[in-house]
């Protein structure tokens, strides 16, 4: 009987060792995983602050060029106005 428990007891242990080799192989895999999800998550919201950079940059980029053209046709309606006074005068004569 002795034997056999003697036995046994190593067969269980020899259990436990493979199953705690399993968990340590099971944990390494998990924190690689964990580690490449951040590493993805890094650089997603470095990317995202990025496109939020270039963003304000072409909202700012749509303003100037909105304002360039208003002042465009205030001029260009003033040089119309001027251009048919003119014309008007060279009628006149």
């Amino acid at each position: 009987m002795c034997h056999n428990q003697l036995l046994y007891r190593q067969e269980i242990d020899q259990r436990v060792r493979e199953k705690c080799d399993e968990y340590e192989a099971a944990k390494k895999t998990q924190q690689k995983f964990i580690e490449s999800l951040q590493a993805s998550l890094e650089a997603e919201c470095r990317s995202k602050a990025e496109v939020i950079r270039t963003k304000k940059k072409l909202e700012s980029d749509i303003q100037e060029l909105e304002s360039a053209l208003d002042h465009a046709s205030r001029v260009n309606i003033c040089w119309s106005t001027v251009s048919q006074k003119l014309a008007a005068m060279c009628s006149a004569y």
